[in-house]
């Protein structure tokens, strides 16, 4: 009898095991492939933004060029918050833990910089030394970052502007830091 009742005992849990198994088999593999898909994968919040500075970052945009080998492009559009007038004459973006020179970065000057008067918007980096400039980001090393789109990319943006009235030739820019982060958009 003892013994009758150990066979139904082991058959019960080998039912259990078998019906329940096979249910719990398929939610592996399906969480597997949310996960592979990036559906369930860590999101990365795109962000821009300069702290301490009456400056502002509105939106930015992190675009993978596949056919380049320039590397990622910036968009951004800022906001100036300033009482007055400000001239943008260079924008940088890098992963390096140390800052530019900006002297390589500072492609305008106070006839051909971006003007954004107080209160205003504007699109960087856009028509900065007098024409079309495209603002590619750099990995610590100072190298072309060359990822390929929908991975995370994190940096800091380099901007040198002066004060409507301050930009004469020879005049110290100031250079505001900010952090740029999110996805890289296929472009």
């Amino acid at each position: 009898m003892f013994e009758l009742l150990k066979r139904k005992k082991g058959q019960a849990a080998m039912e259990y095991l078998m019906t329940y198994g096979w249910a719990i088999l398929v939610i592996i593999i399906i969480l597997a492939a949310l996960l592979y898909l990036g559906i369930l994968g860590p999101q990365t919040i795109k962000s821009c933004t300069f702290s301490g500075s009456e400056i502002f970052c509105n939106t930015a945009k992190l675009t993978a060029d596949p056919t380049s080998t320039t590397g990622v492009k910036l968009s951004l559009e800022v906001q100036n918050g300033a009482p007055k007038t400000i001239n943008i004459v260079g924008v940088a973006c890098t992963a390096s833990a140390t800052a530019p020179t900006m002297t390589g970065y500072v492609v305008g000057t106070a006839a051909n910089s971006k003007q954004v008067p107080s209160g205003q918007k504007s699109s960087l980096p856009g028509d900065l030394s007098g024409g079309a400039y495209t603002l590619y980001c750099t990995d610590g090393s100072g190298a072309a970052v060359t990822l390929p789109a929908g991975q995370p990319y994190t940096g800091k943006i380099y901007l040198a502007y002066c004060e409507d009235g301050y930009c004469t030739s020879g005049a110290k820019y100031h250079i505001i830091v900010g952090d740029v982060s999110g996805k890289l958009e296929l472009g």
